[in-house]
């Protein structure tokens, strides 16, 4: 192709011109449709081009349609419609990308592009039928997760990318419906599970557009009604809740648990629960002729037979208020007892009405009340017979009751009443050995109101102790009036002796197990310690046999056989691989001597992150893995220790490749959310089981899987990457899936350093460096 002549006659095209697949010229037409610049697209692969423009849908480069509908997105993200035409000869490809006339959207549908300007409600565009968005307000994108929220990660998507728990949910029905049919479709309060902040509800209008006889676009109006719905939710509970009431206190009446009837100033009973219908048939109290023709009999509290017309709820129609008077009645032989209540009801006259009556039948509780006399004295011979002492003291200190053990007990007349002072030889003691004076002992302590539960005193009577075991407290009536105070004693002399026998030996165990347990963190030291000297030992001869093998490389490498330059290179591989097993120990035993050292410095994290995947980008290369580094920043300066950093993202990504099968992709992200940095390396690798996650960051810990024993490691990396992550102050997370591959999340703090270090003015050395340490790190890939 004479290419200058070639051109001139093309001049006015749009078009890309490559020659040996990389991008050699780019038309300034071209550069005026995507808002490029020639320097932006110059060099690139036409699959870069391809991605950075986010042509689709579905492009198959080595099989473009002439014939069918392609689109881009320029660099602000604007939709173009366009033809692509490929003219191929040696050496040299010139893809004619021609703009469809008339196609733009802001000029096909001046109102789709306003509607989108404005931000009242979220709006967005699809296209038919790939459903890829094509354009969006901010008020839309704001209803999306993070990080989709954003234009640059949802422009040119597909819709069950960016909105997740989309596929098989109702509203993916009413879209479809929507394109079906033809007409708008609109959802009210659809209930959306799936985002992290929880369940939202949405109202949205699904537009179909057409262009011709087809669906071209879907329309979607979409407004957050989230608060509203819950708003509406909690009046209809608020309102549920009150007919609950209102039905609660219609059941009020029946409800009470005690029996309940209103009398009618003539003496009728107008009404009357459940209870008091039960309750009062045998009581004739219901009746109305005063018990002219009535059988049953009442008394009062003192025995005394009444007439039914002083009967409580007759007296209250006099005016009279009772309250818990009893009541016995006897009907056909049986005998009840009545608690009864009445009070009167005035109208605005002051006049009586009716009287209303409450009344427990309280039979069983005077029945049970005369049991409890005639037990009393069963309960005193029962108390007499007890073990251990029991005592009752009067509000004044005196003795009230005592059992038989209690007056065996030694001086127990003392210990309630105080100190004997004509016997000198007696003295109380708490168990701290602190002398119990007037006051202070538990009968005084009991009588100032206090609770004691199984206090502790010694008595030293002459050459003896005596340990005794009290528990006592007060007791009251229904005024709150103190009564007496009920105090037990227990002599346990014996139970302290072997108390102390017990406790001896429990120390004894104790201090052994201590001892043995020094002992040991003390080897877990020494070994620690000593691998650390030994790995430092061994770093010696390595470096000797690198800087060898290095001389032999640059000084008689054309002198050597192709035998000899094999095993020369499997000496410096496996030197590498030895380098990198003595770092990693001791790097291991300066974690657990807790000697680690952290050293931040201000880098460009960018920039470091790019030196790091270019180097490790021939071993990906090797096995046709597409290593692919993303992110919207050119430049983050970050404090890190770059050491520490340069270990976590190598061994990342020597994981990655390692369990990373050929042709397929590892992407490597950078993002900043609030106070932190966070670097993703994911893969489409052979996964970690669900219940192996834990394990892979433990010492030694390896999937036991026969995919992942295809190549090899200790099992140190990734508890290093967590050791280094967390001395950096961040945190480190793991999605994966089985057969999908792995995700590794690191989060760092996002902080500056007063220190400046700018890697920019090395950069020969820095790459070198990074070379050497991708080549120790990536030693135990073979390739």
């Amino acid at each position: 192709m004479e290419d200058r002549r070639y051109l001139e006659c093309i001049e006015e095209i749009s078009y890309i011109l490559l020659k040996n697949h990389k991008v050699f010229k780019v038309s300034q037409q071209f550069a005026e449709i995507t808002e490029y610049t020639t320097a932006d697209l110059l060099g690139k692969s036409i699959a870069e081009i391809f991605k950075i423009l986010r042509v689709g849908p579905s492009v198959d480069i080595k099989n473009i349609a002439e014939k069918a509908d392609y689109f881009l997105f320029t660099k602000s993200l604007e939709f173009r419609s366009i033809s692509i035409e490929i003219i191929k000869e040696e050496g040299s490809q010139l893809f004619i990308i021609r703009e469809k006339p008339n196609s733009r959207l802001e000029a096909k549908h001046t109102y789709l592009s306003e509607l989108c300007k404005s931000n009242f409600v979220g709006v967005a565009v699809y296209s038919v039928p790939d459903m890829i968005l094509i354009k969006a307000n901010q008020q839309y994108l704001d209803f999306l997760e993070p990080p989709f929220n954003k234009s640059y990660y949802s422009i040119g998507k597909n819709i069950d990318k960016i909105i997740l728990g989309w596929s098989g949910s109702k509203v993916e029905k009413f879209w479809k419906e929507a394109i079906l049919t033809g007409k708008a479709v609109q959802v009210k309060e659809y209930e959306h599970i799936g985002y992290e902040r929880g369940i939202t509800y949405w109202d949205s209008i699904i537009i179909p557009v057409t262009e011709g006889e087809s669906i071209k676009y879907v329309v979607s109006n979409t407004y957050e009604v989230t608060e509203k719905v819950l708003n509406r939710k909690k009046v209809e509970e608020q309102i549920d809740a009150i007919n609950l009431q209102n039905k609660e206190m219609e059941a009020v009446f029946e409800s009470i648990p005690n029996g309940v009837f209103v009398r009618s100033k003539e003496g009728d009973i107008l009404q009357q629960n459940e209870i008091s219908r039960k309750l009062i048939e045998h009581s004739n109290e219901s009746k109305t002729s005063y018990g002219k023709n009535s059988e049953a009999k009442y008394f009062n509290e003192s025995g005394k037979e009444i007439d039914i017309e002083d009967m409580p709820s007759f007296r209250a129609l006099k005016g009279e208020k009772i309250k818990n008077q009893r009541i016995t009645v006897v009907d056909n032989g049986k005998e009840s007892v009545l608690d009864m209540s009445s009070s009167p009801i005035y109208d605005k006259e002051n006049t009586v009405l009716m009287s209303v009556t409450a009344f427990d039948d309280i039979t069983e509780l005077v029945s049970n009340e005369k049991k409890i006399r005639n037990n009393r004295e069963q309960l005193k011979a029962i108390i007499d017979n007890m073990s251990d002492g029991v005592v009752a003291i009067g509000k004044c200190g005196n003795l009230v009751m005592l059992n038989k053990a209690a007056e065996k007990h030694f001086n127990v007349i003392k210990i309630i009443e105080g100190r004997n002072k004509n016997d000198s030889e007696i003295e109380y003691f708490d168990v701290n050995m602190k002398e119990l004076r007037e006051g202070s002992l538990p009968s005084d302590r009991i009588l100032r109101g206090e609770i004691i539960t199984e206090y502790r005193i010694i008595i030293k009577r002459y050459s003896e102790n005596i340990y005794m075991c009290i528990s006592g407290s007060p007791v009251y009536d229904d005024s709150g009036n103190f009564l007496f105070g009920m105090m037990c004693m227990k002599d346990i002399t014996e139970k302290v002796k072997q108390e102390r026998i017990i406790k001896s030996q429990h120390d004894s165990v104790l201090q052994a197990e201590f001892e043995r347990n020094e002992a040991l963190e003390k080897t877990i030291a020494m070994k620690d310690e000593f691998l650390s000297i030994i790995s430092h030992e061994f770093r010696t001869p390595l470096n000797v046999i690198n800087s060898a093998v290095q001389a032999m490389e640059y000084i008689c490498f054309n002198e050597l056989s192709n035998n000899t330059k094999k095993y020369l290179g499997m000496i410096k591989l496996n030197t590498f691989r030895q380098l990198r097993l003595v770092n990693n120990i001791l790097d291991i035993t300066s974690s657990n001597l807790k000697s680690t050292k952290i050293n931040k410095k201000n880098i460009d994290i960018v920039f470091f992150i790019d030196a790091i995947v270019e180097s490790v980008r021939s071993y990906a290369n090797k096995k046709e893995i597409d290593l692919i580094l993303e992110t919207s920043y050119k430049e983050f300066v970050v404090a890190i220790d770059s050491e520490k950093f340069e270990r976590i993202l190598l061994n990342l990504l020597s994981n990655a490749i390692k369990f990373t099968s050929n042709n397929k992709k590892i992407t490597v992200r950078f993002n900043t959310l609030k106070e932190n940095i966070f670097i993703e390396v994911s893969d489409e690798g052979i996964g970690i089981p669900s219940d192996k996650i834990d394990t892979i960051f433990e010492q030694f810990g390896q999937v036991d899987s026969s995919l992942s024993r295809q190549v090899e490691g200790t099992g140190l990396g990734l508890s290093l990457v967590k050791k280094f992550v967390e001395d950096l102050g961040g945190r480190i997370f793991v999605n994966s899936k089985v057969s999908k591959g792995s995700a590794f999340i690191v989060m760092l703090p996002n902080e500056k350093v007063t220190e400046t270090y700018e890697y920019r003015s090395s950069k020969e050395f820095f790459y070198n460096h990074i070379l050497e340490s991708t080549r120790v790190e990536f030693s135990d890939i073979y390739l």
